[in-house]
């Protein structure tokens, strides 16, 4: 699987043979300079006219236990997602915290989408490729064991597995990605609750984790 990378902080996860070939069928790429426990993950998600991709951010990643929390587009049904992914067990095995259909006004073009995670609430925002106007919101408390801290990546990942659609190769842009820490006033503190801050630390992107060319990609499902 290629990696593509622009000054623009534009990425390209794409792998020129299909599955079937000895392709990806999962991608995923993950910053690790910085660690967020409180966080806001966005990024302009592009399934480069392909229309058997899921495309997802993630936040409060852990490479060791291969956890996250995610929010994706299916490009093949137009199906928004949140969900929280443990040891590894994505797709049908994720756990979904919300999901909702029939919203996107088309499958062929790019969404901006927006992942914050505070404390234990979980929101997905879903808007269009300006980012100025939300299509969607997806929301969800996270009251088991949830996920404390972590990094923040995007992924790729076929969507159907059966034939002929598994004979589509990998192909996903991201564009404008950012992470950010968000700073949560105590509740008891109502000047600071009408003056929540917000810090702002952009992050390009850069080979954090080596498979090959410079991400982690396997043979593995990693649907949200």
């Amino acid at each position: 699987m290629n990696e593509d990378k622009y000054s623009n902080n534009f990425l390209r996860l794409r792998d020129q043979q299909s599955a079937t070939e000895g392709g990806s069928v999962s991608g995923f790429f993950i910053n690790q300079d910085q660690i967020f426990d409180d966080v806001k993950v966005s990024a302009l998600l592009n399934p480069a006219g392909d229309s058997n991709d899921e495309i997802a951010v993630l936040a409060r990643v852990d490479l060791s236990s291969l956890s996250s929390y995610a929010a994706t587009i299916d490009f093949s049904n137009g199906e928004l997602i949140l969900a929280k992914i443990i040891g590894g067990q994505a797709g049908d095995q994720a756990i979904i915290l919300a999901n909702a259909f029939n919203v996107l006004p088309s499958l062929d073009q790019a969404y901006f989408v927006e992942l914050e995670v505070i404390r234990n609430k979980v929101i997905g925002r879903f808007f269009d490729a300006s980012g100025s106007v939300e299509l969607f919101s997806l929301n969800a408390i996270d009251t088991n064991a949830p996920l404390l801290t972590g990094t923040s990546g995007v992924a790729v990942d076929i969507s159907q597995v059966s034939f002929p659609n598994f004979n589509d190769p990998n192909n996903a842009t991201f564009d404008n990605f950012s992470s950010r820490s968000v700073s949560v006033p105590e509740p008891n503190n109502l000047l600071s609750l009408l003056a929540v801050g917000v810090i702002v630390t952009g992050i390009k992107f850069k080979k954090q984790v080596s498979s090959r060319n410079g991400f982690v990609a396997k043979n593995k499902r990693f649907k949200s």
